[in-house]
């Protein structure tokens, strides 16, 4: 029997290694699959790896940190009680932070409509724009839960086109969106800005997404350490169903100075 042992130890070693090999073989052949079919769709390249350090920021990041406390964001939130509290931390402090969670987003960027107007005789020539990232954020019973932390702060103010240059629905791919956005900053390098369009919660949650990726996916491409894309929210209508007005969000992607 101890003439058996060392055969078999050895016969499973090689097992062990043979595994080792095909797992990491598999792991490259995932990556330039997945390289591929950006490259296909008409996105930038980005590795497996990339996408994957992402959403490991999105699942355990913490929010970036401020000199005022985070303000927060439900879907139970009052819009114009968040957007009274945002301009004064931005008075006070330069800037706001906003954590959201669940179907938020949407009512956050309202709240940052409203204290665009509120402060517009203060900002002199700049607009709140703000700038996403996902991350865990602290729930109200002070449980952490993957959110979308808003970064706002004033810049040069832009022009916001009435109408939107991609429509941005609930089912849109947030990866697709993503490589478009970077892409029309990457194919113009003088290109100013980028108006996603949408109505209803999920597809504004689905352009602030798509604007914090593409951040990723320009860093990635210009091989620096971070790009930031901020975005500057405004609220209009259309005609709906039945002579009823129908309100949307415009979204303006810009290059955060």
């Amino acid at each position: 029997m101890p003439q058996l042992r060392a055969p078999l130890a050895a016969a499973l070693a090689a097992l062990a290694s043979l595994q080792g090999a095909l797992a990491v073989r598999q792991s490259q052949l995932i990556t330039d699959a997945g390289r591929a079919a950006a490259t296909a769709a008409g996105g930038i390249e980005v590795g497996l790896a990339d996408q994957r350090s992402f959403a490991a920021a999105g699942a355990g990041g913490e929010a970036p940190g401020d000199a005022s406390p985070a303000l927060f964001a439900d879907p139970t939130v009052d819009t114009e009680k968040l957007a009274a509290d945002m301009a004064a931390q931005v008075r006070a402090h330069g800037s706001a932070q906003v954590n959201t969670v669940g179907m938020s987003p949407m009512l956050a960027m309202k709240a940052v409509y409203l204290a665009n107007k509120a402060m517009s005789g203060e900002l002199k020539g700049k607009v709140l724009a703000v700038t996403p990232s996902r991350s865990r954020v602290p729930n109200k019973d002070g449980k952490k839960r993957n959110g979308l932390v808003l970064e706002v702060r004033a810049v040069p103010k832009v022009n916001i086109p009435k109408a939107p240059e991609v429509t941005v629905a609930a089912s849109t791919d947030v990866g697709k969106l993503a490589s478009h956005v970077a892409r029309k900053f990457q194919e113009n390098k003088k290109s100013k800005s980028v108006t996603l369009g949408g109505i209803g919660p999920l597809a504004v949650m689905n352009a602030l997404k798509s604007a914090g990726l593409a951040s990723r996916y320009l860093a990635n491409d210009l091989k620096v350490d971070e790009v930031k894309l901020a975005v500057v929210p405004t609220i209009g209508e259309m005609d709906g169903k039945n002579g009823h007005k129908v309100e949307f969000m415009l979204l303006t992607c810009i290059r955060a100075p």
